[in-house]
């Protein structure tokens, strides 16, 4: 009977109860948790825990991936609840702000830059600014990337959630516009927290940049370093929104391009810099770290060394 129905397994064997086996059973149990909930009780407030649910879900999926590909080295798990505490509180509102103070519009890309793209992607950018004025040890900016990315993720998902519960798009006696708006919503919640985050890993990789210049050289002039990763990520997100490109293959490239260059920064070493600093004192320049860098222990580390490694397995 035993061998028929192993689940005493499970209490002797310890790679059964490993962080990818716990990750599976997480992602495997996670969207029929969200449909008892709305199901046994349907409302409005049921909907939307169920909504957040499901946000909360991809958006940890992708986070999970993208701690594999990019290895963050000097994350802790403290500093990562932070960001995402951080961003929980601060992003959306402050997006909402800036977007009604600039009277937000997609019609040409103009505004679709400035008026969408540059106030998403600067809330965005706060969880990372707060971390890099408050954390006093070294993080790369690859690191920086990385809490860039979990902050994109936070406002994906809150953004996904604020679609759904809302009801944008659908227009009511319209079936055929209806279905559209429903598939676009089952879609925001895989897609918006990735493209969020590929965007905003942009923006904290050149915050990780200044830092890294400020520290290591004593430029002056870090703040212009940090304007560049923020331009580049507004332009991409405001070409992505313009109504002239959304939902065509144009914006399928956008994204494409997004995520090439999220990826290509995820892996660069930073650049060498000059050992003098402004006050004309050597200072010893740090090493930049490889790109296969070693990562410390801790759990959020231990935690992608399992996944990486039952990775490997599935492959072989």
């Amino acid at each position: 009977m035993g061998s028929l129905l192993p689940l005493g397994t499970w209490v002797r064997n310890p790679s059964l109860r490993s962080w990818p086996v716990l990750l599976f059973l997480l992602l495997l149990t996670v969207p029929p948790v969200a449909i008892v909930v709305f199901y046994n009780n349907p409302g409005q407030s049921t909907f939307t825990e169920a909504a957040w649910i499901l946000a909360g879900y991809f958006a940890l999926a992708w986070l999970l991936l993208i701690a594999v590909v990019i290895r963050p080295a000097t994350i802790s798990l403290l500093l990562l609840l932070a960001v995402i505490a951080i961003s929980v509180v601060a992003e959306v509102p402050s997006a909402i702000w800036l977007e009604k103070l600039l009277h937000s519009g997609t019609s040409n890309i103009i505004t679709s830059i400035f008026t969408v793209g540059l106030p998403e992607e600067a809330a965005k950018a706060i969880p990372v600014i707060v971390i890099a004025v408050a954390v006093r040890r070294r993080i790369t900016p690859a690191d920086y990337l990385f809490l860039g990315a979990v902050s994109g993720l936070v406002f994906g998902a809150s953004e996904a959630v604020h679609y759904l519960t809302s009801g944008v798009g659908l227009v009511g006696g319209n079936a055929t516009q209806d279905l559209v708006a429903a598939l676009q919503y089952v879609w925001r919640f895989p897609t918006d927290p990735i493209a969020h985050a590929c965007l905003a890993g942009i923006t904290g990789y050149f915050i990780g940049l200044a830092v890294y210049a400020q520290r290591n050289s004593g430029q002056r002039k870090w703040y212009a370093v940090c304007w560049v990763g923020l331009a580049i990520a507004a332009a991409l997100h405001g070409l992505s929104d313009w109504d002239t490109l959304n939902g065509h293959w144009a914006w399928v490239a956008i994204t494409v391009v997004s995520a090439i260059l999220f990826l290509t920064y995820a892996k660069a070493d930073p650049p060498a810099l000059p050992a003098t600093v402004a006050s004309g004192r050597a200072k010893p320049q740090v090493q930049a770290p490889a790109t296969g860098r070693a990562s410390p222990t801790g759990p959020l580390n231990d935690m992608q060394a399992e996944i990486e490694a039952l990775l490997r397995e599935l492959g072989e």
